[in-house]
């Protein structure tokens, strides 16, 4: 394994860490009417927090992953249960279908579900894509002008 690699891991690792302290820290808290760290927060980001306040100890929420490819999922979720999923998974993995992606959430959205959207970064200079997000990638010439994105 070359340092890189190394170096990655280990960032991967740190960030997991701090995940895990702050799932555990949510978990901790109790609060309603709760102000979100981000002062000019939208009423929508206020309500959602409020929310999941307001369920902490009494429901747990479900969530899956969809993607444009392979099962439905979420459709499958539903057949089986007859209830969808609280929170939707989505990927910003092909920019082509980021519109639809962004469509998508804001319907999942209005339908009173909780949307997120994840993104696999391809890597730049060979492309994007789940499998793009695997490759090794110089990281310094990510800021350089022909790698960003118009």
């Amino acid at each position: 394994m070359n340092g890189k690699n190394l170096n990655l891991i280990k960032m991967k690792h740190k960030l997991l860490r701090i995940i895990l302290i702050c799932i555990i820290s949510f978990g901790m808290y109790k609060a309603t009417g709760a102000d979100p760290v981000t002062t000019n927060a939208s009423p929508e980001a206020r309500a959602l927090l409020n929310y999941l306040y307001s369920v902490y100890g009494k429901k747990t929420l479900s969530g899956q992953m969809w993607a444009p490819w392979g099962n439905d999922e979420i459709k499958i979720v539903y057949e089986i249960t007859g209830k969808y999923p609280a929170i939707r998974g989505q990927d910003y993995i092909n920019e082509s279908a980021n519109k639809r992606e962004n469509q998508l959430a804001i319907e999942w959205w209005k339908a009173g579900g909780i949307p997120t959207i994840m993104w696999h970064w391809g890597a730049p200079s060979i492309g994007e894509g789940y499998e793009n997000s695997k490759k090794e990638i110089n990281i310094d010439r990510c800021l350089e002008p022909e790698h960003q994105s118009t």
